[in-house]
């Protein structure tokens, strides 16, 4: 110590740490005491950051996530259409889920939880023609359907109408005509329809968007801005790869084969450092990195975790299908993995009950700023702002999403 204060006096800058017989100022005493103090809380705030992170218990430290793919499903519940880039409009992704199936008995719409075939019909938009394009892969010698993008004046004054309930949302709808239900009807039941008529392919119609109420099955967690067609919900569904990556882990561990994340039917994925991060998200950006749209914002907040059904235990491609067990429903993979580790508060919630969650369902910031926005495969979500608890834990979601 001696040797140190010698040093000290012989360096002019530093005479005044030292008094003329050697010993330290008495504020150099008090400043080190404080700095060792200060050093102790970081550390310990840093170790309980740090432990959070390990039991899962905190946002992740990843703020941005760049996006990997972009799809919308034209129709709901038939096939997807892969996307390098995509525009918003008021109600969501242009051309998604804007055309729903519905059975002409019941004046119900039919997803791929009562007819799993819808997922072997593939979409195409044909913007030039103006034309929705539908084909049935296993049926060769069937004619393609095409169907008008938007209805003519004449269609939407006189067409045939009728009420949809999706999820207790009353969308008005337009009816794409007998041609259209004579397709479907032979795409989907083939010989067993003997003739009859079964389907409808429905779009909605002009100022009939379904708008979110109290009678939603979560309409509790939207404001009434928040219109859309034939979502279950939400007009974007956003996934992450690295989530996708922990549940496959977990299912190779059990001898069951890996999932694709087309059985989540996402809008957007993204890649991630680590699993479910995106339960905390609350208010997110979509950035774009390319062009002169490069740094623009599209504000999107999160509605709720993304509840599975029994969607996501069919094969979404035929050469999957091909090598799929068979198994599909309620006691079928991944949801049997999925309930082991993703239920919302262990499964005891009226509302979610045994439906796992996988993803976030999310909502534009300002439906109308939207509209003609751009999103594009390369650009980033960016977190604005953590839910003030995890969405699979916390007692009162739209407290936990509404924290700023």
């Amino acid at each position: 110590m001696k040797i140190v204060l010698e040093e000290l006096q012989a360096v002019p800058a530093l005479l005044h740490l030292v008094d003329s017989e050697g010993n330290l100022h008495p504020d150099l005493h008090f400043y080190t005491g404080v700095g060792v103090l200060v050093a102790t809380i970081l550390t310990v705030w840093l170790l309980y950051l740090g432990g959070k992170r390990v039991r899962g218990h905190g946002p992740p430290l990843q703020r941005e996530y760049a996006i990997k793919s972009i799809f919308v499903y034209p129709v709901k519940s038939m096939a997807a259409v892969q996307l390098d880039r995509a525009f918003f409009d008021p109600y969501g992704l242009v051309h998604d889920r804007r055309f729903c199936v519905v059975d002409r008995a019941t004046g119900k719409q039919v997803t791929q939880r009562e007819r799993s075939k819808l997922a072997r019909i593939q979409p195409q938009v044909a913007d030039t023609e103006g034309m929705l394009v539908l084909k049935d892969p296993t049926q060769p010698k069937a004619s393609l359907l095409k169907v008008p993008l938007r209805p003519s004046q004449d269609e939407a004054k006189k067409g045939e109408r009728l009420e949809v309930d999706v999820f207790g949302t009353i969308a008005d709808c337009l009816d794409c005509g007998e041609d259209a239900g004579r397709w479907l009807t032979a795409a989907l039941d083939q010989d067993a329809a003997k003739g009859a008529l079964k389907y409808r392919l429905v779009r909605v119609a002009p100022n009939g968007v379904r708008r979110q109420s109290k009678h939603a099955k979560h309409g509790w967690l939207y404001r009434e801005e928040d219109a859309i067609h034939f979502p279950d919900g939400s007009p974007l569904q956003i996934a992450s790869l690295a989530s996708l990556d922990e549940l496959n882990r977990r299912l190779q561990e059990k001898q069951q084969r890996p999932v694709p994340i087309d059985r989540f039917r996402p809008n957007i994925v993204v890649q991630a450092d680590e699993p479910f991060g995106e339960d905390w998200w609350s208010k997110i950006n979509i950035v774009a990195s390319f062009g002169w749209n490069a740094g623009k914002v599209v504000p999107l907040r999160v509605s709720k975790p993304c509840h599975r059904c029994v969607v996501t235990t069919i094969p979404q491609d035929r050469e999957e299908e091909r090598g799929s067990s068979g198994a599909q429903g309620e006691k079928a993979e991944p949801l049997v993995t999925l309930r082991e580790f993703r239920l919302y508060r262990d499964g005891e919630d009226e509302h979610f009950g045994k439906s796992p969650l996988f993803g976030v369902n999310a909502c534009m910031e300002s439906p109308m700023e939207a509209d003609r926005a751009e999103v594009r495969v390369g650009d980033r979500i960016e977190v604005e702002s953590w839910s003030s608890s995890s969405l699979r834990t916390a007692k009162n979601l739209k407290n936990a999403l509404d924290s700023k």
